[in-house]
């Protein structure tokens, strides 16, 4: 990331800190082996997000990209339902390489390659027809940037489908800890969008998970992954604070953690109705 980006990025008002990358990928990178299990949430979006896609996006294209493919929840819907002549994985972890690309050779894409490094720095390829990304795009620093990267990547009219979070995403967890990533709102996602997307389609939601108690709520963070949104290492004091904190929210079912999924179908706007704008 150049000094002009980062500078930039500390420039936005409503941004507390930056997310820090290397601590993203040991925290995912050491998840690998638990997400698919723990992950629901994230495979119900998944699910729902191909479902959506199908009303707008072609079932062939000629080249596709997903960003952060992690253990490869998205992938295997895109591959159910969609085939591309070119498919490129790309995932911050390189870890995850052998397994989701296992994913790939065994369905019907043509040709297949894995793009490994972080979205705000590498080159994405362009010429893409269709770029996809499920519960990823909120570990950016930089929306603005990401998306306008992301146009530039698309073919003309081509569409990018991603799912995220939303402000009230893991609200507990918060709460107690004073600690986390500052979830865009609705509004101030689809500001975001509109610069170089129209909206075709988009839906969110809020659900809780429960929990028998506060520390299951942290092993279920560890196992996929988002424990990265806490920071730090936590001492044994750090742990009972949560633990005491987390009282305040117990109910009938246990304790509950909010996610509060979103779901897009952007495609890129034309040359032409920008000119107009």
């Amino acid at each position: 990331m150049s000094l002009e980006v980062l500078e930039n990025i500390m420039e936005k008002k409503n941004l507390q800190q930056l997310i820090d990358k290397q601590v993203v990928r040991h925290r995912f990178r050491n998840a690998s082996s638990t997400y698919d299990a723990h992950a629901t949430v994230q495979g119900e979006m998944a699910y729902q997000l191909v479902d959506m896609a199908h009303k707008y996006v072609s079932n062939n294209q000629n080249s596709m990209l997903e960003l952060g493919c992690g253990t490869g929840v998205l992938t295997r819907e895109i591959i159910k339902s969609f085939t591309s002549n070119y498919f490129i994985v790309n995932d911050l972890v390189q870890e995850v390489f052998p397994t989701v690309f296992q994913i790939v050779l065994n369905s019907s894409m043509p040709h297949s390659f894995f793009l490994p490094g972080d979205i705000e720095s590498i080159a994405l390829p362009d010429e893409q027809d269709v770029i996809w990304s499920g519960a990823t795009i909120q570990w950016i620093n930089d929306l603005e940037m990401f998306f306008s990267y992301a146009a530039e990547a698309l073919t003309e009219e081509g569409f990018l489908v991603v799912s995220t979070f939303l402000e009230h995403n893991f609200q507990e967890v918060k709460t107690a800890t004073d600690r986390g990533i500052s979830y865009k709102t609705k509004e101030e996602l689809i500001n975001l969008v509109n610069t170089k997307f129209e909206v075709l389609d988009m839906k969110d939601w809020e659900e809780q998970v429960w929990f028998d108690t506060p520390m299951e709520v942290l092993r279920h963070m560890r196992y996929t992954g988002v424990n990265a949104l806490t920071g730090g290492t936590w001492t044994r004091a750090d742990i009972r604070e949560f633990e005491s904190k987390y009282q305040a929210f117990k109910g009938e079912k246990g304790y509950p953690l909010t996610y509060h999924p979103v779901l897009l179908v952007l495609q890129k706007k034309s040359i032409y109705s920008e000119d107009e704008e």
